[in-house]
């Protein structure tokens, strides 16, 4: 599971005026407090239930009666999970943590996405009906001229998009006819080295022929032989985040989410407060 992270704000629908929100308070009084957990979204629903102090289980199941019994509980995830039959699942969790203007989201493959969090806070009218909540993926990276100069690079990481022509070409190559965007969000192509081994002719020409036809770019390199290994993203397409390691409870989840925020603090504050200026009080 990985952990992206994102500003979020509200923006109203005509001025396209943008202020800055309080959404851990607003989950907390209005869903969390008030047991006012489920959504139904066509044929699934989606639900929050508090962690901790600073993050939700976003969760998606298409078992209605699972949401009427948790809808008349107000016992914890643990007391839920432990009153289900033996053949009931609590649903396909995601986790949303949230920091002053800023939230960490980690999916599991079937948890609800990025993108139900504004149609989760639509549809339990959280924000007045001019506005609807945005959320823009922090960002950092380097230039293609300055990974072209790269002293070392190791693992590089290529990210298409699914409605690529490139996408297809690949699928096709591996016995895949065809396939729905709706199931498939992208393909990663991963370059993975020998240990210490240096594949900096090999990514170089990637950048240089093939840049227009990927999404992304990450490569962990040295800009100096002295320089320890570092990731970057090129031309600020990479997304801010990390992989979180594989962990049994969802307190245990939560808690490594909030370590990699620690860890990650200056880029994540550096690349919000191009996003922060521009946000009313």
């Amino acid at each position: 599971m990985r952990v992206s992270f994102w500003a979020y704000y509200a923006q109203d629908h005509k001025t396209k005026t943008k202020r800055k929100i309080d959404l851990s308070s607003i989950l907390d009084g209005e869903i969390i407090k008030k047991s006012n957990h489920s959504l139904q979204c066509g044929d699934y629903y989606i639900y929050m239930h508090g962690i901790d102090t600073k993050t939700i289980l976003f969760t998606k199941t298409n078992d209605s009666d699972l949401i009427n019994k948790i809808n008349k509980t107000n016992n914890s995830i643990r007391d839920i999970r432990d009153s289900l039959a033996e053949d009931e699942l609590l649903g396909f969790p995601s986790f949303l943590f949230i920091n002053d203007g800023i939230i960490g989201f980690a999916s599991s493959f079937l948890g609800p996405k990025i993108r139900e969090l504004p149609e989760f806070i639509k549809g339990k009218k959280l924000l007045s009906e001019s506005e609807e909540l945005i959320l823009e993926p922090l960002m950092r990276g380097v230039t293609k001229a300055d990974a072209l100069n790269m002293s070392f690079i190791g693992r590089t990481t290529l990210r298409i998009e699914s409605g690529k022509s490139l996408t297809k070409t690949i699928l096709r190559s591996v016995g895949v006819a065809s396939v729905s965007d709706e199931l498939l969000d992208g393909i990663e192509i991963i370059l993975k080295p020998k240990r210490a081994k240096d594949i900096k002719g090999m990514t170089k020409e990637i950048i240089s022929s093939s840049y227009g036809e990927v999404d992304g770019i990450s490569i962990k390199a040295k800009e100096t032989a002295a320089d320890l290994l570092t990731e970057y993203y090129l031309d600020g397409k990479g997304h801010v985040g990390c992989n979180l390691p594989k962990k049994a409870s969802n307190a245990e989840i939560a808690n490594e989410i909030y370590t990699a925020f620690a860890r990650m603090k200056p880029t994540i504050l550096e690349s919000y407060e191009h996003i922060k200026n521009e946000l009313l009080s």
